[in-house]
């Protein structure tokens, strides 16, 4: 890290095995490396406290990428989520939790090629992956190129414009046995989705990728997440099951704002869940019944405000509040993101299937680093 002196500042030091891989998270603002050999875990940084410790976070689902050495490990900016790789024609995404990054679980979903793609990249590299496999924003695609001798190959895992896909919906539980009173953390992620909505043990309307902490009832709890675009649904389902212990369940509520901090005038959503409640109820800057879980836009903030929710069950109620601060802004140290120049995507083709399934595209290259000629496809 840099000072403003132009020399670089140590802020402490932790060890990790060699073939760690790392990227940053610009939207957390969070340095995160799998140790794949060594702990194989993954431990985050935190870039806004340097002087704090790395923390080992807990993941979940399809953990088996980050016990792999000098796998490839890129941001992805348009599914704010992290892409693995490590031979094969699936990747892996890890999703950051959408509340507290240091203490809830971080998912790790497997992606597969679609039915109807045929490329299949050519086998990692003996000396392993790691840059190897690069975003390239120009084509907001993930590319990898194993030996220079190799095709270059390209995974869409976002459709372009004018292309189109239901949905993909990954949804996981922290446990799915556990005793009366005890809680499970769902995490959810999606991509594609407009909107999203809870049924069955959860009810209401869902932000497209998210955390919360559940008290589900006594026996079998089915949690259904449904994500919806104008090309289809999406539906995921886990059931947990819960045995009676006696143990009284009074409820809970979580409330939180995203953003915490706005411009005048400017808007944030709410996003609030329950467990063990008949009905819940809005005060403060707010008002009215609102339903067990889930999320609303409120605004436009004139001056800061306080927004309180009260939960109510049979065992007793349990009230959370969050308070947004509202300011002026400035403007004056914005950074329009850089735009870099590429390869079009119309020029690397669509692998054939005309659907927005995720697809790897293979690339011939036939020079080097001059300007380069694709078969059949226009200069580059």
């Amino acid at each position: 890290m840099r000072s403003g002196s132009g020399s670089w500042t140590e802020y402490g030091r932790y060890n990790i095995d060699i073939d760690a891989v790392s990227a940053v998270d610009p939207v957390r603002d969070l340095f995160v490396t799998v140790d794949g050999r060594g702990t194989k875990t993954v431990r985050v940084k935190d870039l806004k406290n340097p002087t704090a410790s790395a923390v080992t976070v807990k993941t979940a689902g399809d953990v088996e990428i980050q016990g792999i050495s000098a796998i490839g490990f890129e941001w992805d900016p348009v599914g704010e989520q992290f892409v693995a790789w490590r031979g094969g024609t699936s990747v892996y995404t890890l999703t950051p939790p959408s509340t507290n990054w240091a203490n809830e679980v971080w998912v790790w979903t497997r992606v597969d090629a679609a039915p109807t793609n045929t490329v299949v990249p050519t086998s990692p590299n003996m000396n392993s992956t790691y840059s190897r496999f690069r975003y390239a924003p120009s084509v907001n695609a993930f590319l990898v190129v194993n030996r220079t001798s190799d095709p270059v190959f390209a995974f869409k895992l976002t459709p372009d414009s004018g292309y189109s896909s239901s949905p993909i919906v990954g949804l996981s539980a922290s446990s799915d046995s556990i005793s009366t009173g005890e809680t499970v953390t769902l995490n959810w992620s999606s991509a594609y989705a407009d909107s999203c909505t809870a049924s069955g043990a959860w009810t209401g309307n869902l932000p497209t990728k998210g955390t919360v902490i559940v008290t589900p009832a006594i026996g079998a709890n089915t949690y259904t997440l449904s994500c919806t675009n104008a090309e289809g649904i999406t539906t995921r389902t886990v059931t947990i099951d819960v045995i009676d212990n006696g143990v009284t369940t009074p409820p809970t509520v979580f409330l939180d704002a995203e953003p915490a901090s706005v411009e005048t005038n400017g808007y944030t959503m709410l996003i609030w869940n329950s467990t063990n409640a008949d009905e819940c109820t809005a005060s403060g800057d707010w008002s009215g019944s609102k339903s067990l879980l889930g999320s609303e836009s409120v605004g436009p903030l004139a001056t800061s405000a306080r927004f309180d929710l009260t939960c109510t069950g049979p065992d007793g109620s349990a009230i959370d509040s969050v308070f947004v601060s509202v300011s002026d802004g400035d403007q004056s140290g914005t950074i329009e993101p850089d735009q870099p120049g590429g390869l079009n995507i119309a020029d690397v083709g669509s692998g054939g299937s005309g659907s927005l399934d995720p697809l790897w595209l293979g690339i011939m290259v036939l020079c080097g680093f001059a300007a380069c000629k694709y078969p059949n496809k226009k200069n580059v």
